[in-house]
């Protein structure tokens, strides 16, 4: 039982190998999170990773160039996203106020009341 377990629990077969993935990884783990833990993390058309709070409020951001925006795809289900949306896309050209204060129809939409509710009875 405890090799079924530690084979689930190894890094997949491109991390050691995909130095663009790396990079996302090492950016991902570097960003702050929402204290809440009701945040998410988003990536906008613009090509900025963006962590958010539950109101969508940027706590913390990281522009990608198009090597790890198409890292960053390709860890999302087969046609989650159109990947076409982000061709020529790159997040280290956008000004960092923009980053952190960008349009909010490049945002998800807050998480709604209802969601937040669940959440917090979830964790306790």
């Amino acid at each position: 039982m405890a090799q079924q377990n530690a084979d689930r629990c190894e890094a997949p077969s491109w991390y050691h190998t995909d130095p663009d993935q790396r990079e996302l990884s090492a950016i991902l783990k570097g960003l702050k999170h929402d204290a809440s833990l009701q945040g998410c993390i988003s990536l906008g058309k613009d090509g900025v990773l963006r962590s958010l709070n539950a109101d969508r409020d940027v706590v913390d951001a990281a522009g990608l160039n198009p090597k790890q925006i198409t890292a960053c795809l390709r860890r999302l289900p087969a046609g989650f996203i159109d990947e076409a949306e982000y061709a020529g896309v790159d997040g280290t050209k956008i000004s960092r106020t923009l980053w952190f204060k960008p349009d909010k129809g490049i945002l998800p939409p807050p998480l709604s009341q209802e969601k937040r509710e669940g959440l917090a009875n979830g964790c306790q």
